[in-house]
């Protein structure tokens, strides 16, 4: 039995449209999926990293040793600060890890701390804490910071530390903010390249 031309012509038409919207989802998929668009690397001693280009962003602090972005809105501000700073040349890495665990731990108690994370790497020679944090701060205006950051022993120099750190200060909780703060974090951070030892 021959399907009827009106039935074939209907069908046609939503092949035709079946086919197009999947091209559109697929099209949308991809451009939604791509990482950020960044500006140019900002270089401090021992490592680069690079920044969320527009979107409200604006440098706040130039310098040697740190760098500080931030973004405001009515209810909330974040900051990317980049930092270097001198460390105790003697000591090895683990108690590097180790002491710095326990500055983060003492600076975030101070603050009003909620919950944290900590974890250590040693990846191709650099020693880092990579760590998260929840604290409900002790001012005024009492509100949330979130920070998620990486503290690294430079590999070129012993002597001296990077600090990558995304903090996010907002007057309440809101998962969606925050699932987009820790997006942008794992972002930024992961762009970070060290200087590589010349030996």
């Amino acid at each position: 039995m021959t399907p009827h031309p009106v039935y074939l012509q209907k069908l046609e038409k939503h092949i035709v449209l079946k086919t197009a919207l999947t091209l559109f989802l697929s099209i949308v998929l991809m451009i939604a999926s791509q990482p950020p668009a960044y500006a140019e690397s900002i270089s401090l001693p021992g490592f680069s990293v690079k920044v969320p280009d527009g979107d409200g962003w604006s440098r706040v602090k130039s310098g040697n040793d740190t760098v500080r972005y931030e973004r405001k809105s009515a209810h909330e501000l974040s900051m990317l600060e980049f930092t270097t700073a001198k460390i105790d040349e003697s000591v090895s890495d683990e108690t590097f890890l180790k002491e710095t665990e326990l500055t983060l731990e003492r600076h975030f108690v101070e603050r009003g701390l909620l919950s944290r994370h900590y974890n250590y790497t040693h990846n191709k020679g650099v020693a880092c804490v990579v760590y998260d944090a929840i604290i409900r701060q002790k001012t005024k205006e009492a509100g949330l910071e979130f920070r998620k950051g990486w503290i690294c022993r430079l590999p070129t120099d012993k002597s001296r530390m990077a600090r990558l750190e995304a903090i996010y200060l907002a007057k309440s909780r809101s998962v969606d903010a925050e699932r987009v703060f820790l997006e942008l974090a794992d972002s930024v951070l992961g762009t970070v390249v060290f200087v590589k030892p010349t030996n």
